[in-house]
């Protein structure tokens, strides 16, 4: 007998053996597929959307108008804001502010006074300023219930015959 045939196969048990094994799958790409989301609706929901479109352009002046007095609201708040930080600008550098200004800011914006106060450096020659407010920030100030005192509640020298606070 020969050892070749007996230590390898034949070619045609080698053909064999190779129908009988699965075919191997070529390797999957790193990539994933691609995929699309589907989005399926019902006759109900789509009548439901298309009705809430509809109410959306059919009254927009109503919802305008609610824009309008709300956009009216933010600009009133931002130019008060504006306001609070020119002052509380002016009193950290040391400045002089107006009374008027300083019970401004203590009114609407108590803590930025409180800060502006506790970070206030002192200036050889601090420069004065003219008020910020306009006349209906005055006019609502004097119709206001309480009037705060800022003379009082500075801790720093002030002269009681100015209508400037030196701090």
């Amino acid at each position: 007998m020969n050892i070749r045939q007996i230590l390898r196969p034949s070619l045609r048990e080698q053909a064999a053996a190779a129908e009988r094994k699965p075919k191997k799958k070529p390797a999957a790409s790193p990539l994933p597929k691609k995929t699309t989301d589907r989005l399926t609706l019902s006759k109900q929901a789509l009548a439901y959307i298309s009705e809430q479109n509809k109410r959306a352009w059919e009254t927009p002046s109503e919802g305008s108008q609610d824009q309008s007095s709300q956009l009216k609201i933010l600009e009133k708040e931002q130019k008060q804001l504006d306001k609070c930080l020119k002052i509380a600008s002016r009193l950290r550098r040391g400045d002089k502010v107006p009374k008027e200004d300083l019970n401004y800011l203590l009114k609407k914006d108590p803590a930025s006074y409180m800060l502006a106060l506790s970070q206030r450096r002192e200036k050889p020659d601090p420069k004065t300023w003219d008020s910020v407010l306009d006349e209906e920030d005055r006019r609502e100030a004097e119709s206001g219930d309480t009037t705060l005192s800022a003379a009082s509640a500075s801790p720093g020298p002030s002269t009681s015959g100015s209508k400037y606070i030196f701090t």
